[in-house]
């Protein structure tokens, strides 16, 4: 545990010592925003990839079967995308209209035209 500690005020130190503070009320909001982070944003290796506040607010448990649900989820879709089945929906990988997913799109109707244009004998110029 005082490895654990010590990585911690590791980062404490390396984010704080990097930055000067014009008053003490600039330092304390500083260090109640990394505290916010670091409790509430960040997932934790050693707790299995969980914010400490979901699992000391008993949260653990609906986290991980949310993510089980969510993996299941999309194992099946890209199963289903592989065998031609279905096409994955704008977004389906993380629930987003993102970047990624529009990319995905892109990248699937470029490899549709070209086995069209190939099927037709037109071939690639």
């Amino acid at each position: 545990m005082a490895g654990r500690l010590g990585v911690t005020a590791g980062l404490t130190k390396h984010n704080f010592l990097a930055i000067v503070f014009t008053s003490p009320a600039a330092l304390c909001a500083a260090m109640a925003e990394f505290i916010e982070f670091h409790n509430y944003r960040r997932y934790h290796e050693w707790i299995r990839n969980v914010a400490p506040a979901g699992v000391y607010f008993g949260r653990w448990e609906e986290i991980r079967n949310q993510r089980k649900e969510q993996k299941q989820a999309t194992i099946q879709g890209r199963s289903q995308y592989s065998l031609g089945q279905a096409p994955i929906p704008l977004g389906a990988h993380c629930g987003l209209n993102c970047g990624l997913a529009n990319a995905m799109v892109s990248f699937r109707r470029a490899k549709d035209a070209q086995a069209a244009m190939l099927s037709s004998g037109r071939g690639l110029t």
